[in-house]
């Protein structure tokens, strides 16, 4: 996925693995950590909704509403308060 394979430089390695190439980090180093940022959020939202279903199943309906539903409005307000930052600097 990113062109090197326990060290091995991108040049030197077989013509099948060089197709499999979709970034090369060192050459579009924010476009690699946004991506990596963005797969990390997506991993914390889908951690935070399987606990939402699994406390809605065990019936705390308190702890939803102060843990989990709290955390789903918080994390995307953070986002778009960073996004308006960036753009208003940029």
């Amino acid at each position: 996925m990113t062109g090197s394979y326990f060290t091995i430089s991108p040049s030197s390695l077989p013509p099948f693995l060089k197709g499999l190439m979709l970034i090369d980090p060192l050459a579009e180093a924010q476009t690699f950590l946004g991506l990596s940022i963005m797969l990390g959020i997506i991993h914390v939202i889908f951690g935070v909704i399987l606990s939402l279903a699994n406390k809605i199943r065990n019936q705390q309906f308190l702890e939803v509403i102060h843990g989990e539903l709290t955390t789903l409005l918080f994390i995307p307000s953070i986002l778009i308060l960073l996004m308006r930052a960036c753009s208003n600097n940029g």
